[in-house]
């Protein structure tokens, strides 16, 4: 819509005084009668303004913000919030130590994790693997393999830690217009009746789905049967509770004659390996850094395709491709082979080791 000014308004009215025949005829700067129409012009200047922004915040394409948000609440779409970082950690220290839920491990850069559950090296062992997620949610809380290495708080009997593989699921508070391009998407893909609207009604029933796949014809269930396997922002897993809450608003919205049954996601778990000539002018821990990050956005679970089996070969090529790498040794690299990955399922690494050559 059309905003006008004060001093716009103010010539209209003029105008359409003069035009009218009006006895009134003084419009002259300082005169009474100007200096009236001037206030009420400026009221109608501030109607016009705040018109434009409800107009403008109820729109989908130009709402923002708070606005954006209320917009698309309606059809249930939500903001996907901030997420925090998860790993698993490994203690070493005397059997039948105790470490407490909500014990704090950190980076030697201060990036904290707390411990998710309680746990207790077994009393003929000296290890560990305990669930963390980060203090903080966002990218601040992805870090590498192998830096999770300070104890904050120091329990008794556990010697040292560390994260075979690096943290995944710390995302960043959704920015406007990747929520509104997601919206309008996801609005499309509703109305359309297609398979995809199992991904939208999921992420409807519950902001922390990331991404879910609809499958008919699924073992052990019956013909009428739509399994959706839901993949979680942060790449944990829901509860069972969760998980029939998400089906029961699928069903709510499905055809009549389906059945909905929500599973968490299938992972094909990838140990990796890859041992590395270092670059002049580079250190391991720097080439570690990169290895990292590239094979981190290469297996981005939010956007790998469904199914997709991970080539062993294109990951050495990644890895040889590494800024500060000059060569990669063949016969030690994993995976050797390629990873077959269900179609109902997708690759996730279960540890990365980086070494020198």
């Amino acid at each position: 819509m059309i905003v006008k000014s004060r001093k716009n308004i103010l010539e209209e009215m003029i105008k359409r005084l003069r035009n009218s025949g009006s006895t009134l005829t003084d419009f002259n700067q300082g005169g009474v009668t100007r200096s009236i129409l001037n206030a009420i012009a400026a009221i109608i200047a501030q109607l016009y303004y705040y018109l434009n922004k409800v107009t403008r915040d109820a729109r989908i394409s130009t709402a923002n913000g708070e606005s954006l948000d209320i917009a698309l609440a309606p059809r249930s779409i939500k903001r996907d919030q901030a997420t925090k970082a998860s790993v698993i950690v490994t203690l070493i220290g005397v059997g039948s130590t105790v470490t407490p839920k909500g014990t704090r491990y950190a980076t030697k850069q201060g990036i904290e994790f707390l411990t998710t559950v309680d746990g207790t090296i077994p009393s003929d062992g000296n290890t560990i693997e305990i669930p963390c997620e980060a203090v903080v949610a966002g990218q601040g809380g992805m870090v590498d393999a192998n830096t999770i290495i300070v104890q904050v708080d120091v329990v008794e009997g556990i010697t040292s830690v560390t994260n075979e593989a690096p943290t995944e699921g710390g995302f960043d508070f959704e920015p406007d217009e990747v929520f509104r391009n997601r919206g309008v998407t996801q609005l499309a893909t509703l109305s359309q009746g297609t398979q995809a609207s199992y991904q939208a009604w999921a992420r409807e029933a519950n902001s922390d789905v990331i991404r879910a796949k609809a499958q008919d014809g699924h073992a052990g269930f019956s013909s009428d049967t739509i399994v959706v396997h839901i993949v979680k922002n942060n790449s944990g897993l829901f509860t069972e509770s969760e998980l029939e809450g998400i089906a029961q608003y699928i069903q709510s919205k499905a055809p009549l004659d389906q059945i909905i049954v929500c599973l968490n996601i299938t992972w094909s778990f990838i140990v990796m390996n890859a041992q590395v000539r270092v670059a002049q002018g580079f250190s391991l821990n720097d080439v570690r850094a990169n290895i990292t990050n590239n094979v981190q956005l290469y297996l981005d679970y939010r956007i790998w395709e469904w199914g997709g089996d991970l080539e062993w070969s294109d990951l050495f090529s990644l890895v040889g491709t590494t800024l500060g790498v000059d060569e990669v040794s063949l016969t030690e690299f994993l995976p050797s082979s390629n990873v077959v990955v269900g179609e109902y399922s997708l690759p996730k690494f279960s540890s990365l080791t980086v070494t020198d050559w």
